[in-house]
């Protein structure tokens, strides 16, 4: 199972992964590094998630953490995540991996963003020598109008070395376009649309979702996301406290009964 988008967080999943233009810097680091400029101050999230999403996989668990720094005074706003994930495949061995992103954003001109990301993963299959993919991304965000948004994400634009990572591991380019409508405060529609450049499968992905408050502390959100034969159905739910936030999403694969739990936990300093 390669990694076009190696980790998705609860509020994207939410979305059916329709999130690269929404303002969500601490889940959207691993999206778009381009949200960076939009942070406010220091934060920092956890994320854990358990299912079965992907073909040849029978489970997957991942764990990790963000930190995200805008505070006063910072030249380039910047973050640090990291993510342990243990790997069970039906007809490969199992495998554990270490995952660890720098990423920097910026200002371009008024209204334009730009960031980008220096990507670290390390695999340990059962009974074989780790190996690491060095890879980046880089993204551009523009809010044109107070209640529009855009974006455009170069993902993994480093080709993996296929002598040394195995087909099923690999970290594989990808290019993604996304909007973002905000009608009011309380009601957001989402779209994205994302391609792989190499591989075997480089269909259209479309991904189209929504959020909604429906309580000041409370927002629901929901999407579906297709590529080819394959669907998904999100769903989510956000507590949105002062300073700690917590998210929960399920994603259903329809075609095959898989799934995946997400939750999230995220504090403002």
């Amino acid at each position: 199972m390669a990694f076009a988008q190696y980790f998705i967080g609860p509020r994207a999943s939410g979305t059916g992964e329709a999130f690269r233009a929404n303002i969500a810097p601490l889940e959207q680091i691993f999206l778009n590094p381009a949200i960076l400029p939009f942070a406010q101050g220091l934060s920092t999230a956890w994320f854990y998630n358990k299912g079965n999403l992907g073909s040849g996989l029978k489970e997957k668990s991942t764990h990790g953490f963000a930190i995200v720094d805008n505070s006063k005074g910072v030249v380039f706003p910047g973050a640090f995540s990291y993510l342990r994930r243990l790997q069970h495949f039906i007809n490969s061995p199992d495998v554990k991996e270490d995952y660890a992103q720098l990423s920097l954003g910026g200002g371009l001109f008024r209204r334009l963003t730009m960031g980008g990301s220096l990507i670290w993963l390390q695999h340990e299959e059962a009974g074989q020598k780790a190996v690491v993919q060095w890879n980046g991304t880089l993204g551009w965000m523009w809010i044109p109008f107070e209640n529009w948004a855009f974006s455009f994400v170069f993902s993994h634009f480093l080709k993996a070395d296929e002598e040394k990572v195995p087909a099923h591991l690999q970290l594989i380019p990808q290019w993604a376009l996304a909007g973002n409508y905000m009608f009011s405060h309380f009601f957001k529609l989402l779209f994205d649309v994302t391609r792989k450049v190499h591989g075997e499968n480089q269909n259209f992905g479309y991904h189209l979702g929504f959020e909604s408050y429906i309580h000041p502390l409370w927002v629901v959100r929901s999407g579906i996301s297709w590529e080819g034969a394959e669907r998904l159905i999100g769903m989510g739910l956000s507590f949105d406290g002062p300073r700690l936030k917590l998210d929960y999403s399920y994603t259903l694969k329809p075609q095959t009964d898989q799934s995946l739990h997400s939750v999230g936990a995220r504090l403002s300093f």
